[in-house]
């Protein structure tokens, strides 16, 4: 008959926890082996082909069905958003307004990086006018001036 202390006691609990971990952490181990290897295989096949030319590669590359297509630029803007922020800034000379305002008056309001865009770029042409950071206006004197 043995006697168990508190101490023994939990280090037999611990002891159990250990094992139960280990149980749980042994598919994962055999996951991670196999996507290292993967990769290792992936790595070495790109190192060949790219070895083998350039061009072969990238046609390799293109051919792979797990290779995601490369997303199409579109032109800066959309279609006539820099065009509706001027006229929009022209429709109220002298106001000042936020990327976050324009947007909201565009019918946009989840664009303001794109009205923010626009407006900096409208500002980089002399367009409009920037009276502090973050805000700005149009005027016509600054139009009378670029004619």
């Amino acid at each position: 008959m043995s006697v168990e202390t508190p101490v023994m006691q939990e280090i037999i609990e611990r002891s159990v926890e250990i094992k139960n971990l280990n149980l749980e952490l042994a598919p994962l181990k055999e996951r991670m082996a196999l996507i290292e290897g993967r990769l290792e295989e992936e790595m070495s096949r790109l190192t060949a082909l790219v070895l083998a030319g350039r061009s072969e590669a990238a046609a390799a590359l293109k051919a792979d069905p797990e290779v995601p297509p490369k997303r199409k630029k579109r032109p800066f803007a959309g279609s006539g958003t820099i065009k509706d922020v001027l006229n929009h800034m022209k429709a109220h000379p002298g106001q000042e307004v936020s990327p976050e305002s324009v947007a909201a008056a565009l019918g946009q309001p989840e664009k303001n990086g794109l009205a923010a865009t626009c407006l900096k770029r409208l500002y980089e042409a002399g367009l409009i006018h920037r009276p502090r950071t973050g805000h700005y206006a149009y005027l016509q004197q600054v139009e009378a001036t670029m004619t």
